[in-house]
């Protein structure tokens, strides 16, 4: 019996770690920018992305895929260097372990 709980409870804690809500953070994008003395305006016309997919980006909203590959190759860098996948606020708790 008290092996059963403890294995109910090893799946809850794993399906809880592996569905665990994530969302995209462009955080790097934006110290990127900094440190290459650029703004969105120019991000925008270097990449030939329109300002309302940069102002998604800014928003955490969601993009197309299309859209990051844009920035990657006007910025030659890699998409990890532009974003990560971060816990959503209001995340079940041991969703973060």
């Amino acid at each position: 019996m008290l092996y059963s709980i403890w294995r109910n409870e090893a799946d809850l804690a794993a399906m809880e770690k592996r569905y665990r809500m994530r969302k995209a953070s462009y955080k790097k994008l934006w110290k990127l920018l900094i440190d290459r003395d650029m703004n969105k305006k120019m991000l925008g016309e270097a990449a030939n992305v329109s300002l309302s997919s940069i102002s998604k980006l800014a928003k955490c909203e969601t993009v197309n895929v299309e859209i990051l590959i844009k920035i990657c190759n006007a910025l030659d860098c890699e998409m990890c260097d532009i974003m990560e996948l971060v816990e959503q606020e209001g995340a079940p708790n041991g969703a973060n372990n």
